[in-house]
């Protein structure tokens, strides 16, 4: 586990793409209208459009959700421990001004290198979805998936958090819009093919069933970006769910005290 440095300027993802930029940028303010005096909100979306290390990254719309849910649901953040699993997003970088922010640095399928119920919030962006089973044992390990890294990671996270701590986790949805679409046209279905596994959310309820679920929401980060109403009007004609649509899971859960 290593301390999150807030004066960290590593370059996420960086695709230095003004037009993709000013699409995305359009899309903010489209959506969520005039929060220039949003306080903690406001300085978030300033930090990321300010620094080109963030600004033309290909996550900039995902990392403006996902701060735009966990302040929705939080309000500022101070004073509290929190963890990411994995490398240091611009979110923990931000909020490493006023929390003690750590990320993991150890092999996720196995533990989190941390103490028992050490942090107020665990954060978990984009990291479910690539962990591969623990080292194979026998022919079977090899040949079938038994999700055995993943048990792991939850059940780790569980520990990592306090009683009344909360995790928030986003990862690709395999319900959304656009898979169904691509399935309807003979494609691949998944969002990035090359994740191991992506999950719907009735299986991380699951996988989190000692946790529970306090808030969820379905955000569209990569892909239907614009006018939604064709898909919906053709989901309604055939009777189709329109919910939990995007292509992308945001969840906080609860550890109960």
């Amino acid at each position: 586990m290593k301390p999150v440095d807030p004066s960290h300027q590593a370059r996420w993802a960086v695709n230095e793409d003004e037009k993709k930029f000013n699409l995305i940028n359009n899309v903010i303010r489209r959506e969520y209208g005039d929060f220039d005096d949003a306080g903690a909100l406001t300085d978030f979306y300033d930090y990321l459009v300010n620094n080109d290390h963030t600004k033309y990254s290909a996550h900039l719309l995902r990392y403006f959700r996902t701060y735009f849910h966990t302040f929705g649901f939080f309000g500022e953040i101070s004073g509290k421990s929190i963890l990411e699993t994995g490398g240091a997003s611009p979110i923990s970088v931000f909020l490493a001004e006023k929390n003690q922010v750590s990320h993991s640095e150890s092999d996720l399928r196995y533990s989190i290198d941390c103490e028992d119920q050490a942090f107020d919030i665990i954060f978990s962006f984009e990291v479910i979805e690539h962990l591969k089973d623990v080292r194979e044992k026998e022919m079977k390990d090899i040949v079938l998936f038994y999700g055995s890294g993943t048990r792991n990671y939850c059940s780790e996270i569980c520990r990592a958090l306090k009683p009344g701590g909360h995790l928030v986790l986003t990862t690709p949805n395999p319900n959304s819009y656009k898979t169904i679409m691509d399935s309807v046209n003979y494609q691949d279905n998944y969002i990035f093919r090359k994740h191991v596994r992506e999950y719907t959310r009735n299986e991380l309820l699951e996988h989190f069933a000692d946790l529970n679920e306090a808030f969820y929401a379905s955000m569209f980060n990569f892909f239907l970006l614009g006018d939604n109403k064709k898909i919906i009007e053709d989901f309604d004609a055939l009777g189709w769910d329109n919910e939990g649509r995007g292509d992308d899971h945001f969840l906080i859960f609860l550890k109960p005290t």
